[in-house]
C-alpha cells in the first residue's frame, strides 16, 4: 500500500518513482533541435515550431505502441552540428525488434534520421517504420506539395479536422494524400519545410481526430492494409531528412523560466455543467464518498446501461440522489427494444432529473438513427442526442444528422498514440479543434464531451485478444492521482470550456479510474492510499465552483507549460485557474496584476490538501513542477 507520507516527489508528481526525462539542445545551422532519449522533439526555427516529433514506432496488431529499450547512446555534438547513434529495442510478447538508430544535423540545417533494424523473432504486427509529428498550429490550412508514384499531389492541408475515411470494403483508411517520396509544407513568415523519404512511401492523417496535437507523416501506406509478417532475420531500414527553406537567425530555447498569463475581457461563454461518471467497479459508495462528493457539487453522474442491466440505473440513481445532482444516461439499445423501453420506463417513474440521454450502440460507431427516433419518440420531455461512444474520429467520418438530436456526444482521451506527459499535455489544445469541428458540422446543435479520461476505457481497434498481464489493467493510468493528473485535468477543461460546450464529463466517482480511491482498494498494484482524495478532485471542485460563471479572455504566452482559466463571478469577483504542466518551477507574470486575493494552492509539499493565503495584491507568482493555483480576487 502506498502512503502519501512516504511518496517520492516523482510519485506525487505522476505516480511513477522516475525522474523526468531531461532533454538535450542541439543546433543544426539554423534549427534548434530537443533530443529526449531516442526521439528528436520540438525543432524550432527562429520563426517557427517545424516540427514537433520525430521517432520510430513499431504497432502491434491491436494497434498498442510497444515500448522501446535504449542502450549505448552517443552523442556528438559541435557549435551548429550533431550525431548520435544508438542502439535500441521494441519486444512484446512475440515481437522482438533490435535497432540502430542515427540521428544527424548539418551545421546547413539539414536533420536526418535513419532506422536499420533486424527481427529477432518471427512475428506479425500493423506498422513497423518511421513517423513524423507536425505541430498543428504551423501546419493546419497551409499549402503542401509532394510526389507520389504516379503523380504529383498538392493542396492545403485541412483547418477544420480532416475525417479519417474508412473504406470498408478494403479495410483501410483513407490518407490526406497519397503516400509520397518526398513533401514540402508552407509554414508561416515565409518559411518552408522539405521532407526526403527513402525506405518506402510516407503518408499523412489527422492525428486530431484523437485530440493528438499533430498532423502525422508516416511509412507503410495504410492500403497495403494492417497486417504484417516478419520473419526472423527480416530487416527493415528507413530513413528521412528535411529542412527549412528561408530560415534565418537563431532560435531561442523552447522552456523559458517566466510566462505571461494576459487576464482580458468576457467571451460570451459561461463555464458549462461538469459531471463525473459512475464507478466501473462493483463497490458502492459509502459515507464518505457520498459526503465528499456532494461537496465537488457535480452536475451530473453518468450511467452506462446495456441490456441486463437495469440494476445499475437503480443503483446510480441512488448515488445520484445522494449526491444532489441529475443523471446523464449513456443507453446502449443494443437492438433490444424491451431493454430500451424498460429503462424508459424507470426514468419517468424516477425523482432523480436527466441532464441527457445519449443512444448508443455497441455495433456501431455513431449512433443509427432509426434507434434513436424510436427512443425519442418513447422518451417524452427527455433531452435525447447520440453520436459516438468512441472518439471524434468516428464522428467526424461517420457525420450524424445534427437536426434529429437535442445533443451530439463523443469521448475523448490524451493516449491513443503516446503516453509521456509531454504528448498528453500537447493533446489539450487539440481538444478544443475537435469541439470546433464538430460545431461546422453540427451546426447550432450542442457538442457534449462525455467522457473525458486519462486511458482509454477499451481499445476500439483490438483484433486479437491482448495476453493477460500482471501490471495495472489496461484502462487505468497510475497518473490518475498524480499531481499531472491535477494539471492535465485543469488544462483539458480550460480547453474545452471556452470552446462552447454544452456539458462536460471526467473520470468516475471511486476507484482507480476516480477522483476518489475507495475506502478498500480493489487494485493492489494501483499506488494509491484507501480512501484517498485524487489531486484532481480539487481541481474539478474548483471548476463546477464556477459553473454558470462567464469565461473571461486568458491566454498563456507558453500553453505547452502553462494552463489557465479565469471566469468573473456571480459576485462580481474573479477567478483565475493556472496549472504548471511541466517539471520545472515557473514563473507566472498576470497581466493584469490583482488587487487583495485569495490564494489557494496544491502542490508536492501540500498534497493531499491544499492551503491558502492572503495577499494584498498579485503581479508575478511562482508555480512548482505540476502545481495548480486558485486565485479569488
Amino acid at each position: 500500500m502506498s502512503r502519501i507520507g512516504t511518496r517520492s516527489r516523482y510519485e506525487l508528481w505522476y505516480g511513477r518513482d522516475e525522474p523526468p526525462v531531461e532533454p538535450r539542445l542541439l543546433r543544426a545551422g539554423p534549427l534548434l533541435v530537443e533530443l529526449h532519449d531516442c526521439d528528436l522533439r520540438y525543432v524550432r526555427s527562429s520563426s517557427n515550431e517545424v516540427v514537433r516529433r520525430v521517432y520510430m514506432a513499431v504497432r502491434d496488431l491491436n494497434w498498442g505502441t510497444l515500448p522501446v529499450t535504449v542502450e549505448s547512446l552517443e552523442v556528438e555534438e559541435g557549435d551548429d552540428s550533431f550525431r548520435v547513434r544508438f542502439d535500441a529495442r521494441n519486444t512484446k510478447d512475440e515481437i522482438d525488434f533490435a535497432w540502430t538508430g542515427t540521428i544527424e544535423g548539418t551545421n546547413d540545417g539539414v536533420v536526418s534520421y535513419e532506422l536499420d533494424g533486424v527481427a529477432g523473432s518471427a512475428f506479425s504486427y500493423a506498422k513497423i517504420g518511421l513517423c513524423i509529428h507536425h505541430p498543428f498550429r504551423e501546419s493546419a490550412g497551409r499549402l503542401f506539395r509532394g510526389e507520389a508514384p504516379t503523380t504529383p499531389v498538392g493542396g492545403a492541408l485541412p483547418s477544420f479536422i480532416g475525417p479519417q475515411i474508412h473504406l470498408r470494403d478494403e479495410g483501410w483508411d483513407l490518407p490526406l494524400f497519397e503516400p509520397v517520396s518526398w513533401l514540402e509544407i508552407d509554414l508561416p513568415r515565409a518559411e518552408r519545410v522539405r521532407f526526403d523519404f527513402e525506405g518506402d512511401l510516407f503518408e499523412m492523417e489527422d492525428q486530431r481526430n484523437w485530440t493528438d496535437g499533430s498532423f502525422k507523416t508516416s511509412s507503410t501506406p495504410a492500403s497495403l492494409g494492417y497486417r504484417f509478417q516478419l520473419e526472423r532475420g527480416g530487416r527493415i531500414r528507413q530513413r528521412l531528412a528535411f529542412h527549412v527553406e528561408g530560415a534565418t537567425g537563431r532560435p531561442a530555447a523552447r522552456q523559458r523560466p517566466a510566462t505571461t498569463v494576459r487576464v482580458g475581457d468576457r467571451i460570451g461563454i459561461a463555464v458549462p455543467p461538469i459531471g463525473i461518471g459512475s464507478a466501473s467497479h462493483a463497490a458502492g459508495l459509502g459515507e464518505r464518498d457520498v459526503e465528499r462528493l456532494r461537496a465537488l457539487r457535480p452536475a451530473h453522474l453518468r450511467v452506462d446501461l446495456r441490456p441486463g442491466e437495469l440494476e445499475r440505473l437503480a443503483r446510480v440513481s441512488a448515488e445520484a440522489a445522494a449526491i444532489g445532482c441529475a443523471l446523464e444516461v449513456a443507453l446502449f439499445a443494443n437492438g433490444d427494444d424491451a431493454f430500451a423501453g424498460a429503462a424508459l420506463e424507470t426514468l419517468h417513474s424516477s425523482e432523480v432529473p436527466v441532464a441527457r440521454l445519449l443512444v448508443f450502440d455497441d455495433g456501431t460507431e455513431v449512433t443509427p438513427l432509426d434507434i434513436l427516433d424510436r427512443i425519442r419518440a418513447a422518451a417524452g420531455d427527455m433531452r435525447v442526442g447520440g453520436g459516438t461512444n468512441v472518439y471524434f474520429n468516428e464522428l467526424n467520418r461517420n457525420r450524424p444528422d445534427p437536426e434529429r438530436m437535442a445533443v451530439v456526444a463523443y469521448s475523448m482521451n490524451p493516449q491513443i498514440h503516446a503516453f509521456d506527459e509531454l504528448s498528453l499535455v500537447e493533446a489539450l489544445e487539440a481538444q478544443a479543434e475537435t469541439v470546433r469541428s464538430a460545431h461546422a458540422f453540427c451546426g447550432p446543435t450542442p457538442v457534449a464531451v462525455t467522457p473525458v479520461t486519462l486511458r482509454p476505457r477499451f481499445n476500439a481497434v483490438a483484433t486479437v485478444e491482448e495476453a493477460a498481464t500482471e501490471a495495472l489493467p489496461w484502462e487505468v493510468d497510475p497518473r490518475q492521482m498524480s499531481l499531472f493528473g491535477a494539471a492535465w485535468t485543469l488544462g483539458s477543461v480550460a480547453s474545452l470550456a471556452p470552446a462552447r460546450v454544452e456539458s462536460l464529463t471526467y473520470f468516475e466517482t471511486t476507484g482507480p479510474r476516480g477522483v476518489l480511491e475507495c475506502e478498500e482498494r480493489a487494485l493492489p498494484a494501483f499506488p494509491s492510499t484507501a480512501g484517498e482524495v485524487f489531486p484532481l478532485y480539487h481541481v474539478l471542485a474548483d471548476v463546477c465552483d464556477l459553473r454558470g460563471a462567464e469565461i473571461l479572455e486568458s491566454a498563456p504566452d507558453d500553453p505547452l507549460s502553462i494552463a489557465s482559466l479565469a471566469a468573473r463571478r456571480d459576485d462580481g469577483g474573479s477567478t483565475l485557474l493556472l496549472a504548471n504542466l511541466g517539471a520545472r518551477p515557473k514563473a507566472v507574470r498576470l497581466d493584469p496584476g490583482t488587487g487583495p486575493a485569495v490564494v489557494t494552492r496544491l502542490n508536492e509539499r501540500t498534497a493531499p490538501r491544499r492551503n491558502t493565503e492572503r495577499v494584498a495584491g498579485l503581479t508575478e507568482l511562482a508555480i512548482g513542477p505540476f502545481e495548480t493555483v486558485r486565485i479569488d480576487a
